[in-house]
């Protein structure tokens, strides 16, 4: 079933211009179901508690940077009533950047983490200039995460920045989860980032989300690595990965070994990362993994694995040791065959982008 995507307005980047989109929680939804959106740029799935959408650089209207995943960031964050708190590496787009706006002038209460080396862009600047705190991580490591938490009610993440080559030229994610244990979990998170708190225990590491159990980690606080490894030495049949950039040993050590054991190992990362100190692309593609270099226009940004078709990871975590011990990051683990069914859908598409 796809549910149709109407604009109702033209949607450009006037400050005070709200926009209009058709819910994204059409009803009735059925239990752990998706149902597809026809969107006008990407690709859409919506479920009772978590929805998915990718980018696609391969559109034709992309170059006109209109109603992209852009647009539905800004409609959630109009919807917005009580409080709106933003934790993102790097932010250009000033769609996003209105609506933030908006949503302080009608009284939300907003709040903005970023990327040190990100607080010259434009957007971040107007953001200061009407009054919304934005505080700046100037540690060595990178404030990488890409998440907002709206309402108390809803987490949006995934590998996407708030930027107009993330959401119109790049591949990437966008996960809307509404569940108030992964609240809590981001929620504590961004305080750490925002008032600079000591690290606090995620809350809630495991819990079920409409019938799906989600595993959500933190780094470097939570040590991920070894859960990850954990994952990947229970794969029985098999695994597909994009990945930005790859150069954690210990996950290909493990990968390799299951493609000696004749277990079907798939990837695809950005080609202009392959060359880089310590990429474990040549040693994996010499040891029996099915591993492309995407040469795209834009750039291959995911973050995301699936395994034996019924689990995904995915999140801000490039496969690094600087994702694992220096940068803050999010990632989120779902035991689920339809979510798996929709990011497979977009490895076959992102897969297939080098023949084309």
């Amino acid at each position: 079933m796809v549910i149709g995507f109407i604009p109702t307005m033209s949607f450009g980047c006037s400050r005070n211009q709200s926009v209009s989109t058709p819910p994204l929680q059409p009803t009735p939804l059925p239990e752990n179901e998706f149902i597809e959106l026809d969107l006008p740029i990407g690709f859409g799935y919506v479920s009772r508690h978590i929805d998915v959408f990718f980018t696609d650089p391969h559109d034709p209207q992309r170059g006109m940077r209109e109603d992209g995943l852009d647009r539905l960031l800004a409609t959630a964050i109009d919807e917005a009533k009580v409080s709106l708190d933003v934790a993102i590496y790097s932010l250009d787009d000033h769609v996003i950047s209105y609506a933030i706006i908006r949503a302080k002038e009608k009284g939300v209460s907003v709040r903005v983490a970023v990327e040190g080396d990100n607080m010259d862009s434009a957007a971040i600047q107007n953001l200061i200039t009407n009054g919304i705190e934005v505080k700046a991580d100037v540690r060595s490591g990178l404030m990488h995460n890409k998440f907002m938490i709206i309402d108390g009610m809803e987490v949006w993440t995934g590998s996407m920045n708030y930027t107009y080559s993330s959401i119109y030229d790049d591949h990437n994610s966008l996960v809307r989860i509404r569940s108030a244990e992964i609240v809590e979990n981001y929620q504590v998170e961004f305080l750490e980032l925002f008032e600079g708190k000591q690290f606090a225990k995620t809350p809630f590491p495991k819990i079920e989300v409409g019938g799906f159990t989600v595993e959500n980690y933190f780094s470097p606080d939570d040590h991920f690595a070894y859960r990850m490894v954990e994952l990947l030495n229970s794969i029985d049949n098999s695994a597909r990965f994009m990945m930005y950039t790859f150069t954690a040993d210990d996950y290909s050590e493990v990968l390799i070994e299951k493609a000696s054991e004749g277990l079907e190992i798939k990837g695809v990362m950005e080609s202009t990362t392959i060359e880089v100190a310590g990429s474990d692309f040549k040693t994996m593609q010499i040891n029996g993994i099915d591993l492309i270099a995407l040469n795209d226009e834009g750039v291959m940004h995911h973050k995301t694995m699936i395994l034996d078709s019924k689990i995904v990871i995915f999140g801000s975590y490039n496969f690094t040791a600087s994702a694992e011990k220096k940068n803050d990051e999010n990632i989120l683990v779902i035991h689920s065959p339809q979510l798996a069914e929709l990011f497979l859908k977009e490895f076959e598409r992102v897969n297939s982008t080098n023949s084309e």
